[in-house]
This record gives C-alpha cells, structure tokens and sequence, in this order.
C-alpha cells in the first residue's frame, strides 16, 4: 500500500493517512457519543488546525456532535467534501446511519413540524428513510420521512399506535441530483396541511386526518428506520433541521458548521 504513514496526537490516538483521506481508529473520549471507522476526509485536519487549543481534536469534534444533538455515528458514516467544497455525509446504504438524541414526551410535536435537509440520492433503496422517530419497533407511533419503495417518490409517515397514512408524493426526485427539501406538517383544525418543496417549488400537497401522539421516542435516526425489511439510505445528505410548528428547534444538523465552525 503507498502513501501511508501514522502521525500520533497527543499521544492518545492514532491516525492513518491514506492520500486524503483519514481514518480516525478511535472512538470519541466522551460516553455519550461513539465515533468508530468513521471515514473523514480532510475534515479532522481542517478542525484541528482551527482548534489551536490543549484539547484534543477529537474531544473538540465529540463536543460539535453533542451540541447537534448528535449521539453516535455508527458503522463507518463518512465526512466528506463535494466539488463547491461543502461537507456532507456520506452514507453506504449498507449499515451506515446516525442516531440523534431522545425526544420528551414534553415536545409538543402534535401541533405540527417542519423538516429540512439537503441531500442526494445515489441509489433508491427499498423504503430508505432520511430520518425516523421512533422507539425502535415498526408500527409503533413512527414519523418518518423515505423514498417510496425503491422510486423516486417521497413519502412523509406518521402513525399513532399501529394506525398509520404514507403521504406519497406523485412526482419524483432523481439518483445523483443534490435537492433542498422542505417538509411541512402543520395542524389545521382537527386535520394536518402536509406540504413538501423541492428546491423551493411546491412538489406535493394534502389535508391528511391521520394523527399521532406527543410521547417519549428513543430511537431517533438519520438513514435508517426500525423496519427489518426496509433498507438504509444510501448518497448524501449535508444537513437536517426539525422545527416545531411555533418555531422551536428540535434538531440542527450541519456538517459545514460541524467542520468549519
């Protein structure tokens, strides 16, 4: 193998580089989060340069995944950089996903939400989630958002208890185009005004009467559901936002401002 050499920082991990790619062989000093076979690509170097701090890089990297409520990166989810230098991660459709904190019954996500997040799909995996909130089991008070089957049309879901509405839309998102997408779910009397923008255009609409429940959800993902039959997400996605309907942020994950910030 060429190109490779081993550069200690200090002397508590060890870093391989192989061109410009850097395989981080540790995990995060922090409990709360595990950071395992992650790839980064220039993103470690980049943030340690800018530390300039007795912290460790990966301590101080550990602390920006906390605050982005961020709880683990599992099974080698990679950071990588695109052509107009924006960070996104990288997910295999494997086993790659993330997993965000726990949400309180206290959040009132019943009156309604809105989503955003930046992404690209490589591939249209079998049912494959941008995120999911849940308590690990199928059927059992989910929100989530996923391509349907293995097309290009997105489906917002929600259930209370096993009853449950995908909202599918009929146009479609193409494999290998990067789209801002925004999801609205918003409370209108006892009904939900569901809408979702593609790249700032309208691309579906609905008044769905399918409700669900403020409770407390454990298993919260980025890339993966709790269907066993479903598969992970596989291509890009640069960030990922959750708003209540008031405007109170949930979730605010950004892998520049992971990086650059």
């Amino acid at each position: 193998m060429k190109n490779i050499k081993t550069i200690t920082i200090i002397a508590i991990t060890a870093i391989v580089c192989i061109s410009s790619t850097v395989y981080a062989t540790t995990k995060y000093l922090a409990s709360e989060v595990t950071y395992k076979n992650t790839t980064v690509e220039n993103a470690l170097n980049e943030l340690y340069n800018k530390i300039k701090s007795s912290d460790d890089m990966y301590d101080a990297f550990n602390k920006r995944l906390q605050k982005q409520k961020i709880k683990s990166l599992n099974n080698g989810v990679e950071i990588k950089k695109d052509e107009n230098n924006d960070y996104y991660f990288h997910f295999d459709g494997i086993d790659d996903y993330i997993q965000l904190e726990n949400l309180s019954s206290s959040i009132d996500i019943k009156s309604g939400f809105i989503v955003t997040f930046k992404v690209r799909w490589d591939e249209f995996k079998n049912f494959s989630r941008i995120f999911e909130l849940s308590n690990g089991s199928p059927r059992d008070n989910n929100i989530g958002f996923e391509n349907y089957h293995r097309t290009g049309n997105i489906a917002l879901y929600m259930y209370l208890g096993t009853d449950y509405k995908d909202h599918v839309s009929n146009n479609v998102v193409e494999i290998n185009k990067t789209y801002n997408i925004e999801v609205k779910c918003i409370k209108n009397s006892d009904n939900y005004d569901i809408k979702y923008f593609v790249n700032g255009n309208e691309f579906y609409s609905t008044s769905s009467s399918q409700q669900y429940a403020n409770i407390d959800r454990n298993n919260n993902y980025i890339a993966k559901t709790s269907w066993t039959d479903s598969e992970y997400f596989k291509g890009r996605i640069y960030n990922f936002k959750l708003n209540l309907a008031d405007g109170t942020t949930i979730y605010d994950i950004d892998v520049n401002k992971l990086i650059k910030n």
